[in-house]
């Protein structure tokens, strides 16, 4: 799955809410920053899509948090932060 998000253009898969959490620990030990970025996009447009209305749960929040933190992604932490507030 990792693989196919970024190894060849016709066959690129996309990074979804249920993909995520897998593929950024993956994204960020092999050093590919292009994969990492989209992952960033995907939690922020999770976020941004939740936002007042309560359609993440609370697991999935703190995992998107510990994340956020874990792997110095600064655009989507203030979004997972202000969500828990």
């Amino acid at each position: 799955m990792f693989l196919r998000t970024f190894y060849h253009p016709s066959i690129v898969c996309p990074i979804t809410k249920d993909t995520v959490l897998y593929i950024l620990p993956l994204a960020e030990e092999y050093q590919v920053l292009k994969v990492k970025a989209r992952c960033q996009d995907c939690m922020i447009k999770t976020l941004q899509l939740t936002k007042g209305i309560p359609q993440i749960d609370t697991k999935t929040l703190v995992y998107y948090a510990f994340n956020a933190e874990q792997y110095n992604l600064s655009s989507a932490l203030p979004l997972v932060v202000q969500m828990c507030a």
